[in-house]
């Protein structure tokens, strides 16, 4: 693997993080 496609992958993992704790803290407000 190389060093392009672990970094590309790092930034998709902490995108996906960053969207689902939005979308959870934004059920947890609205409940």
């Amino acid at each position: 693997m190389s060093n392009k496609k672990v970094q590309k992958f790092i930034v998709m993992a902490m995108i996906i993080i960053m969207l689902a704790s939005t979308i959870v803290f934004g059920v947890s407000a609205i409940l």
